[in-house]
């Protein structure tokens, strides 16, 4: 069992057990608890989980909940799927990895609608246009730099290639780390400058910005998960990064 499959189970073993409680199963506490930590526990998804999962921590209080939903048990059984079939969809989405949905909440705080139209392209294009998909990437990655500068005010030219806006983008977060501190969190970093390298090399190589000549092999399926997953780390820990240096100012 994949962890998609292990996530997808955990979440329609407690919707069949609260739509038990709901409709006149005999319930045991304990069975309810359980059921609720165990997908309260599942990072991927926490922050997809209705807000009366948070709320109703046993299960007297999620039968007081339930009950003022409605008056019968049909009525109450449409309103849990309402609720929760929402997540096993988005599991169930072709395009689904587990960078997937971190990318998409960071990108639903940062509300950018043009970076997070990127992140849905190079989803889309995966399968059917990877050349497209590897440049879809790099955009990601390069847009999400500019962005950073543009709210910090700092200043970027049409010349400057990814490598630079990143070195850039990084000094601003103040992401550097003192060698004397952390050498294994500077081995960390120092892949993280190697990785926006390689997306921007292996789009040079791989994508459609330029045109391709007779002996132009198509890109390889693990060569664009490769650049999007990489894409989609390195976006998550920028966003965050930057909208943490947000808050503390």
């Amino acid at each position: 069992m994949n962890e998609i499959d292990r996530i997808k189970k955990v979440v329609t073993k407690f919707q069949e057990m609260i739509i038990n409680a709901a409709t006149g199963t005999e319930t045991h506490p304990a069975l309810y608890e359980n059921s609720r930590n165990n997908i309260l526990s599942e990072p991927l998804i926490r922050n997809h989980i209705p807000e009366f999962v948070i709320s109703c921590r046993d299960l007297k209080r999620y039968w007081a909940f339930i009950k003022n939903q409605s008056s019968t048990y049909q009525g109450r059984r449409e309103f849990i799927w309402g609720k929760l079939d929402p997540i096993l969809t988005y599991l169930e989405n072709d395009s689904f990895e587990p960078i997937g949905i971190e990318i998409q909440d960071v990108l639903t705080e940062l509300n950018i609608p043009v970076i997070s139209g990127i992140w849905k392209k190079a989803l889309e294009r995966k399968n059917d246009d990877p050349d497209g998909a590897i440049t879809s990437a790099k955009s990601l990655l390069e847009t999400v730099c500019k962005h950073i500068l543009d709210e910090h005010g700092e200043n970027y030219s049409a010349s400057d290639d990814m490598p630079k806006l990143y070195k850039k983008a990084a000094k601003i977060l103040n992401i550097g780390i003192d060698p004397k501190i952390n050498q294994i969190l500077l081995k960390i970093f120092s892949g993280c400058t190697s990785v926006i390298i390689g997306v921007t090399e292996l789009r040079n190589k791989f994508g459609d910005a330029h045109g391709k000549g007779k002996k132009h092999i198509k890109t390889d399926e693990k060569f664009t998960s490769l650049a999007i997953g990489l894409a989609g780390s390195m976006t998550v820990f920028l966003v965050k990064t930057h909208l943490e240096s947000i808050k503390q100012k």
